[in-house]
């Protein structure tokens, strides 16, 4: 029962602009289990099965309720929804920190986020239209968008609701070298 209120919460935070379903794991503990049950559903099919089923249902469950919610507050008071996501955001930083020391991370991967971020920002901020929107998408859009959504996911600190918004651009160039 505990891990079926987790994934609804996990789902919430899967939903949530900002927020990142795989850090609500990481902070509940559950992350590495996961990902481990997930990997090797067939070698104990029983056991693992019996531990994701109330994860992912819960999962569910908090991404359709909250999803509800989270449209409500973007579409009538979106400023302070934004400003609250980032206050979540901001606030899972020290969780996330304390987690990734623990795993020997070394101070060499801090200049690898600085890059990142800095990288990141400056393709993004400066030119908005640096991949184009697709209006229409296909089907193979749709799936190719699908398996990023769905590799990404898995990583923490990956924001499931930032990458929907994106691939429908970045998706659109990928397809590009598809054809």
């Amino acid at each position: 029962m505990k891990n079926f209120f987790k994934g609804i919460i996990t789902g919430m935070g899967g939903v949530s602009p900002g927020m990142s379903g795989s850090i609500l794991l990481v902070m509940f503990g559950l992350y590495e289990k996961t990902i481990d049950a997930i990997a090797n559903i067939f070698t104990n099919f029983k056991q693992n099965f019996l531990f994701l089923f109330p994860l992912l249902a819960g999962m569910s469950i908090g991404f359709i309720i909250f999803g509800t919610v989270v449209t409500f507050f973007l579409e009538n008071f979106e400023v302070y929804t934004r400003f609250a996501f980032l206050g979540l955001v901001i606030g899972t930083i020290p969780l996330l920190y304390r987690e990734v020391t623990k795993k020997d991370f070394k101070n060499r991967y801090y200049t690898l986020v600085v890059l990142s971020f800095i990288a990141g920002t400056l393709i993004f901020s400066s030119n908005r239209d640096f991949f184009p929107a697709i209006a229409d998408p296909t089907f193979l859009q749709n799936i190719f968008v699908g398996l990023v959504i769905a590799g990404a996911s898995i990583v923490p600190g990956i924001d499931g609701a930032v990458i929907l918004s994106a691939t429908r651009n970045i998706c659109n160039v990928c397809i590009l070298f598809i054809h």
